[in-house]
């Protein structure tokens, strides 16, 4: 198999997603996953700073030089509360739980338009762990003719 060719021989597909919080997952141990996903023929998902981008990418927010570069650091407003996930509670007015009828109205039919946005981010597995960016992409597009 090629690299990057993550299906097996039943068709499955083999991901390894990981949300990379304020200060967790430092870059060595990241590469190491991200190598071993390559040799195992996974995708290698990871969001910088954390999954929250993902959704942030789905609503009315213009992401600035200088929102992305307090998403980059991610540090916490509270608490309990990161900058992505005050600015998800600002916006969507939701918390880390998203009720089912707010994912049907604000997330899936923006699902195009966020994977739009995600590509002007880093989604390279190279780039992510260094970068701004998402590869949840990877996942979205093999799912998206049922959606």
């Amino acid at each position: 198999k090629e690299v990057g060719d993550t299906k097996s021989d039943t068709g499955d597909r083999f991901v390894i997603a990981i949300d990379r919080d304020s200060g967790s997952h430092k870059r060595d141990p990241l590469v190491e996953i991200r190598d071993a996903c390559r040799e195992n023929h996974f995708d290698f998902c990871l969001s910088n700073p954390c999954f929250d981008l993902w959704l942030l990418l789905h609503l009315e927010i213009r992401l600035t030089a200088s929102i992305k570069k307090k998403l980059e650091v991610n540090a916490h407003t509270s608490k309990n509360c990161t900058y992505s996930a005050s600015l998800i509670a600002k916006h969507a007015h939701h918390t880390k739980s998203i009720p089912e009828n707010t994912f049907k109205r604000l997330y899936l039919p923006k699902i195009r338009s966020a994977l739009k946005k995600a590509f002007g981010l880093a989604t390279c597995e190279d780039d992510v762990i260094d970068h701004l960016g998402t590869r949840i992409p990877v996942l979205i597009q093999s799912v998206l003719p049922w959606l």
